[in-house]
């Protein structure tokens, strides 16, 4: 949307989430398997915030946030909010709607394989921005 709203031209690539996600090709853009993601160059990015951030700052005509700082301030709670606090309280809801609900063993050995996963990509990425591991 944000592309749209700037008019910066741009390829869309449709991706079918019901495995696609998981194939290699994929998987060498975006280690956590989800979208979007934004490719620019030698540049790859994950994460909407992260993404708008960088279109913004790129192409800062018309700007997507306010410059008022007020105002500024409620756009980043709302942001923070809804990923601190609203999308951990839909993950429940939406395994149940995608009828993975398991045990609680089973539960928590694949969120430890998802940490894990999350945490190598997480240290891999942050390499081009600095090279100190975190």
């Amino acid at each position: 949307m944000a592309l749209l709203e700037k008019q910066i031209e741009f390829e869309p690539i449709a991706l079918n989430l019901d495995g696609d996600q998981f194939g290699p090709d994929f998987l060498a853009i975006n280690p956590f398997h989800r979208i979007p993601v934004l490719v620019d160059g030698d540049l790859t990015l994950v994460e909407s915030l992260a993404i708008l951030d960088y279109i913004d700052a790129k192409y800062p005509t018309p700007p997507l946030l306010p410059t008022e700082a007020k105002a500024l301030g409620i756009v980043r709670m709302v942001s923070m909010l809804t990923l601190n606090e609203l999308l951990p309280a839909m993950f429940p809801l939406t395994r149940q709607m995608l009828g993975v609900l398991g045990d609680i063993e089973e539960k928590l050995a694949q969120s430890k394989i998802y940490r894990a996963i999350e945490i190598a990509a997480i240290q891999t990425m942050s390499t081009s921005v600095d090279s100190r591991n975190f």
